[in-house]
């Protein structure tokens, strides 16, 4: 199954521009970048730019505090109720995902443009 919870890899785009699709949003460019983010599919691996750029491996003791920090504040910032989470329902995350990405990730977003 994958990342198929992410909107991003659960679909790619087809249209005139990318008639075999736009892989996931990897070939929409974002003029100027933004903090190295310069795709769509970047922008939301990037947690809409809040955790760009790669980190220094290997981690150190202080790096995992941090990366345990910030998911716990994500966790808790943005509680996810377990009737939601469809254990198993792999169909269901593939349908929630396309779902997000017509909704959210590529309404009103033109190639070259930076989402805001």
């Amino acid at each position: 199954m994958g990342d198929i919870h992410q909107p991003l890899h659960a679909v790619a785009e087809v249209d005139s521009q990318y008639p075999h699709g736009d892989a996931g949003g990897n070939y929409e460019h974002i003029s100027p970048s933004v903090d190295g983010v310069s795709n769509l599919h970047s922008v939301w691996d990037s947690v809409i730019y809040s955790f760009t750029g790669y980190p220094d491996l290997p981690l150190d003791d202080s790096d995992w505090d941090w990366y345990t920090t910030e998911a716990q504040t994500l966790a808790d910032t943005y509680p996810v109720d377990p009737s939601d989470v469809n254990v198993g329902d792999h169909m269901g995350w593939a349908d929630e995902s396309v779902e997000i990405s017509k909704d959210y990730v590529y309404p009103n977003y033109g190639d070259g443009s930076v989402p805001s």
